[in-house]
């Protein structure tokens, strides 16, 4: 997890400061600091949080978190391929920049997204946390969504009636 993070803080610095993106950076680096204390909540619970060394979650949420972390580590490897050289941490639309409906994008608009949810929603029920699953719920969730909504504008703006149909045609998060 924390080479997750890593990645993406990396991959922002690397790109250095552009104008005009404070609102996409902003997205990125509020869903990187929300997983991440969704991740510390999570094992912060586990090592401190009860006597016995289990989560409030009932043990049997491990193994289900762990297969929904894995599925959603897969995802974003499948999405990530399908990307190529157009993922950026930050909502960033380069100069060339085609609008992606083939392999897991004809199924859903954001499948790196959806990995994303699954992988820090399996995170807490691995460690069967309710601190970090409340924390899921309450910061990821919102940023993820937030983070969405900024993306979709921008590809709106700059696919304008491609997007739309795109749009219409193919759901968010595989739902």
């Amino acid at each position: 997890m924390v080479v997750f993070a890593a990645v993406e803080l990396a991959a922002l610095i690397r790109r250095g400061r552009a104008t005009g993106r404070s609102r996409r950076e902003l997205a990125s680096m509020l869903a990187i600091g929300a997983c991440s204390l969704v991740w510390a909540a999570s094992l912060a619970e586990l090592w401190w949080g009860w006597p016995d060394g289990r989560g409030a979650l009932p043990a049997f949420t491990g193994w289900p978190g762990a297969l929904i972390l894995a599925l959603g580590v897969g995802l974003r490897a499948v999405a990530f391929l399908h990307l190529g050289r157009f993922y950026d941490p930050a909502v960033t639309l380069h100069d060339d920049h085609r609008l992606i409906t083939t392999g897991l994008y004809r199924h859903a608009r954001h499948p790196l997204y959806a990995g994303s949810l699954c992988l820090f929603l399996g995170f807490p029920l691995a460690f069967s946390s309710a601190a970090g699953l409340a924390l899921f719920f309450a910061l990821a969730v919102p940023v993820f969504a937030w983070r969405i909504r900024v993306e979709e504008r921008a590809l709106a703006g700059r696919f304008g009636d491609a997007w739309r149909a795109y749009a219409r045609e193919t759901p968010a998060l595989f739902f």
